[in-house]
């Protein structure tokens, strides 16, 4: 399950929290008020880019 940043709509505190697709809510620690989940997934940015898988073997011979 990804890692999610929620924040409180009372005291402003935030959290992370590991959660699945449909965990948009959560209670707050520290006042036990609503969480909202921020819409954005902590892991993607380690997921967004394809790898650098190099020159196809044709443009490496051509460049030689």
């Amino acid at each position: 399950m990804p890692a999610y940043r929620y924040q409180c709509v009372h005291c402003q505190a935030q959290e992370i929290r590991i959660g699945g697709l449909d965990d948009h809510l959560a209670i707050c620690i520290a006042c036990g008020h609503l969480m909202l989940r921020l819409d954005l997934d902590l892991f993607a940015p380690y997921f967004a880019t394809e790898p650098d898988l190099g020159e196809p073997a044709d443009e490496k011979a051509q460049n030689s």
